[in-house]
């Protein structure tokens, strides 16, 4: 994994495919002065918040997402929501989907902003420069 100097300066990604959507998601950080660090597993995220500081988390709707069920990333997500939150109170947390979802569950489980997908680096600049 990488590490960044100016550790304010770095996003984790929580995403289901580190390996695409992590990947394009630290090539649009980077242009910002920001570095992603992009992990598929809660546990993974949950380590490197114990190592290291972070700006912010990305949480990418889908992330062990049941393709059967679309409603299982509700609880899923909330999982890796609380946990995120437990570990460092302070960490904004923006939530990427391509689902519809309902704001006010969302800023009660303690999400800063929503992303709808598809969306554009510069999008992503605009969110991250307002927390």
């Amino acid at each position: 994994m990488e590490k960044e100097a100016d550790s304010g300066k770095q996003i984790l990604v929580l995403s289901s495919d580190e390996q695409f959507s992590g990947f394009l998601l630290k090539l649009m950080l980077n242009p910002g002065g920001f570095t992603g660090v992009a992990v598929t597993d809660i546990n993974q995220a949950a380590n490197l918040i114990g190592e290291q500081k972070f700006l912010s988390a990305i949480v990418e709707v889908g992330y062990e997402v049941d393709i059967l069920n679309q409603t299982d990333w509700n609880i899923k997500n909330k999982k890796a929501i609380e946990k995120l939150r437990a570990l460092d109170e302070k960490i904004s947390i923006i939530l990427l989907s391509n689902f519809s979802i309902d704001e006010e569950k969302a800023r009660q489980l303690g999400i800063a902003a929503i992303l709808k997908k598809p969306f554009g680096r510069e999008e992503l600049m605009e969110i991250i420069g307002k927390l």
